[in-house]
């Protein structure tokens, strides 16, 4: 079974569509989402409807959660709730109830849990390698994969402990290697808004037949969005930050 495996699209539609597209080149058979399908970005409505065309399991981010359930805004910074508030306004009650009946994490049928933040923390952010073997030490799964940090990463944990040290992005385009006695997070990095210095959209590719996990990046038409996000009115902090994928 080969899986797609995209996270933090944020409303970046265009983005999305590349993604899909080349998912579909590809010959996945299924695309799962590790939330944040909304927030920052101009196109709320279609990143849910294609989301939930494209993807067998989806589960909720925070910015999903809190335009489903706007009390919570307090917890974010004034530029991501100012934006948040814009994305609620422009949902519409189905959506937002999609978005509101999401789960926080669930495990996919081929024995991957599928997580937003980290396993048993859908808000926690990963940035060390001790925070990932932590993560990985509570997942119920021996393979989990998660976004929310908008950064690609991997860890690869062996018996024994070998790999303990790593939570780095593995090389574009190389697949890296997943023995069934290892125990392995994934994050994919961002769609619709990448903060590792590459702005190109995000992905990756799980085959659980050939134990290997590939991550991808495409280019999009980044100005098209911008363009999009200026003429809502969202704040301009994050419509150059699409440019310089910061």
């Amino acid at each position: 079974m080969r899986i797609g495996v995209v996270s933090d699209v944020h409303g970046n539609a265009v983005a999305l569509q590349e993604v899909l597209i080349a998912l579909e080149d590809l010959a996945v058979d299924e695309v799962v989402c590790l939330g944040d399908v909304v927030g920052y970005g101009p196109h709320p409505g279609l990143c849910v409807d294609r989301v939930k065309a494209a993807c067998s399991l989806t589960v909720a981010g925070n910015h999903d959660r809190a335009v489903a359930g706007p009390a919570i805004l307090t917890r974010f910074n004034p530029v991501a709730a100012e934006a948040l508030r814009w994305t609620a306004e422009r949902v519409g009650d189905g959506e937002a109830a999609w978005l509101g009946s999401l789960p926080e994490e669930a495990a996919h049928h081929g024995g991957v849990l599928c997580c937003h933040g980290a396993p048993g923390a859908p808000n926690q952010y990963i940035d060390t390698p001790a925070e990932a073997a932590a993560a990985l030490g509570r997942s119920p799964q021996p393979l989990a994969l998660c976004g929310h940090t908008h950064v690609p990463a991997a860890m690869v944990l062996h018996p024994g402990g070998r790999g303990s040290d790593d939570w780095h992005p593995w090389p574009e385009g190389e697949p890296l290697e997943i023995r069934p006695e290892a125990r392995v997070l994934l994050n994919p990095g961002s769609v619709g808004q990448p903060r590792d210095g590459d702005p190109r959209a995000a992905y990756a590719v799980l085959d659980l037949e050939a134990g290997a996990a590939t991550r991808y990046r495409i280019e999009y038409d980044i100005e098209s969005t911008q363009k999009a996000m200026a003429r809502a009115g969202l704040p301009t902090s994050l419509i150059d930050r699409l440019a310089n994928g910061r």
